[in-house]
């Protein structure tokens, strides 16, 4: 047997009560593994628990006790040679009897008030420390790498514990489902949009499943479904005053149809979830605007001249580490200046937008436009060598000067292009930007309506 630990008793109080516990005939291993491991660490100047009496322990409890170094017994001990005050014990377990235990029987069931209270506490204290870091998750916009979606997706599955979070967009009017993220991310391949109510059918993997009704917002509080054999929690998002909802469709642990304490834990955890996920959503459409406000040319509506040199110097520190070619055009449009004399600034700001919106229908996916100043464009074209730059360059030439003007039918204009490309031209982007803007100067001297770059 092991040392006894002498107990600590608070001066305050009366000496603790200590206890030994014996395991009752009907409770399971994990349960009472847990229920033993909770008490133990129970800060409580009223008890201790100084012994336990399982004639067949589980291995995680024999290892638990002997760290705790808290005797494991088969009977009831008795004699002075092992000091307790009470045992905790039911009354049909076969260490009760009533002519031993006068006066010092314990009914189980307190034990196990004492073990539901701690673990409610611990699972409150949880969930306020995970939330705190929740809502920085998301709430802090600029830390995002992955679409607002996905990040919303992960942190909640982090929050919750849940096996998967899906990112729901739902139209109530065309009775389609489009998801825009989902936790874990290799999930699904990329953006699809399903009809009802074979949408659920395949994100929750239940074939033989029929929904008859689809609401997401029956009322303003989180709720669950038993769907098929998954349930299946709806957080709401943001309700907005036309057919479009989004909401989050949160799949828990299977632990939580089966263990009271996640259970708890996580209908408590989603309880907190609804209210700042809305707030999350309406500040990030704000900050989006904001950010808009602050990156975009607000005439064009590309990119202005800080976003577009900071994206450029981007895209020059991935073409050195990667070892790719990198190609810039320097564009500006000729005679602006007499556009503006002859038919006013309000053509003139029409012709800039005309001509912006144009060049970006013939623009890749990975391409960068921005307007640098005045009537002066800049392109950045990644992973690009300077011939494929000049082709480029060629058809953005072809489509201006075909471009026409309901407004002012007489009205065309060109534009002259200069060319530089990392690493032949410039190693660095000041670099870059004064041999393309050398470039543009040529082709102005040229006669204009041209492409130059060195060959």
């Amino acid at each position: 047997m092991n040392a006894q630990k002498t107990p600590v008793t608070d001066p305050e109080f009366p000496e603790p009560l200590l206890i030994v516990v014996a395991r009752p005939v009907s409770i399971q291993e994990a349960e009472w593994t847990s229920l033993i491991q909770t008490l133990t660490q129970v800060k409580d100047c009223h008890f201790r628990i100084v012994g336990i009496i399982d004639p067949h322990p589980p291995l995680d409890l024999q290892l638990l006790m002997n760290f705790e170094e808290i005797p494991v017994m088969d009977l009831l001990p008795t004699g002075d040679s092992f000091r307790f005050t009470h045992v905790a014990v039911e009354e049909n377990s076969p260490v009760f009897k009533p002519s031993i235990l006068a006066g010092k029987w314990i009914p189980f069931h307190l034990l196990e008030s004492v073990f539901l209270q701690t673990t409610t506490k611990n699972s409150l204290l949880s969930i306020l420390t995970r939330f705190h870091t929740f809502i920085q998750s998301i709430t802090r916009f600029d830390n995002f790498t992955v679409p607002y979606a996905f990040e919303i997706a992960l942190a909640v599955k982090n929050f919750l514990h849940a096996r998967r979070v899906f990112y729901c967009e739902s139209d109530t009017f065309r009775k389609t489902l489009c998801i825009k993220g989902f936790a874990p991310q290799h999930l699904l391949t990329s953006q699809e949009t399903y009809e009802l109510p074979q949408a659920l059918c395949d994100i929750i993997g239940e074939p033989t499943l029929t929904i008859q009704e689809f609401d997401p917002f029956p009322d303003a509080t989180p709720f669950g479904k038993i769907l098929g054999s998954c349930h299946v929690f709806l957080l709401p998002i943001e309700k907005t005053a036309g057919n479009i909802d989004d909401f989050l469709m949160v799949i828990p642990d299977t632990l939580v149809d089966t263990n009271t304490r996640i259970a708890f834990e996580f209908l408590n955890a989603a309880e907190l979830c609804a209210p700042v996920l809305n707030t999350s959503s309406r500040l990030f459409r704000h900050w989006e605007l904001l950010r808009f406000k602050a990156e975009i040319d607000q005439l064009t509506r590309i990119l202005n001249r800080d976003s577009i040199e900071k994206i450029l110097q981007l895209e020059w520190e991935k073409a050195v580490e990667e070892q790719k070619s990198f190609s810039v055009l320097m564009l500006d449009l000729d005679h602006f200046k007499e556009i503006n004399d002859t038919y006013g600034h309000q053509i003139g700001d029409e012709t800039l937008l005309t001509f912006a919106q144009a060049v970006v229908q013939t623009l890749r996916g990975g391409d960068r436009f921005g307007r640098f100043g005045g009537e002066e464009f800049l392109i950045l074209l990644p992973k690009t060598p300077k011939a494929i730059a000049k082709n480029v360059g060629e058809r953005i030439r072809t489509i201006t000067e075909r471009l026409t003007f309901p407004s002012t039918p007489d009205l065309k204009i060109t534009v002259s292009i200069g060319i530089a490309a990392y690493p032949e031209d410039a190693r660095d982007p000041e670099g870059l930007l004064k041999h393309a803007d050398q470039m543009l100067y040529r082709s102005k001297n040229d006669g204009r309506n041209r492409i130059t770059a060195l060959e």
